[in-house]
């Protein structure tokens, strides 16, 4: 039974069809690795001009200086109005002696 599949008839001797199939396994590997190699140079260019662009970006972007002293105005406002609000409050609660709370007085009429 073994022998009669062998005899078969075939279009191909096996060490061409070998020859062949290893060839074909080459060109694949080849192929595969300029894949990658591509690949890789295309990620690596995207991420040089994403990097390059916000470096560039960040280091052309500087205030001019009435930004820089209407910001440095603003937060002296800021802080004057804090000591403003701390000042009142602490005087709201230093007003009386013993700091407890104040009960509502009514006005009670005579009848």
């Amino acid at each position: 039974m073994f022998y009669e599949l062998d005899t078969k008839p075939k279009l191909i001797d096996y060490s061409t069809m070998n020859f062949i199939d290893n060839n074909l396994k080459s060109c694949h590997n080849n192929r595969i690795s300029y894949y990658v190699y591509f690949f890789n140079f295309i990620v690596f260019f995207i991420f040089v001009l994403v990097v390059s662009c916000v470096l560039y970006f960040l280091s052309t972007y500087k205030k001019n200086p009435y930004e820089v002293q209407e910001k440095m105005i603003k937060d002296q406002e800021y802080i004057l109005d804090k000591i403003k609000h701390y000042k009142d409050t602490h005087k709201k609660k230093s007003s009386m002696i013993t700091d407890l709370p104040t009960i509502p007085s009514y006005k009670v009429t005579e009848y």
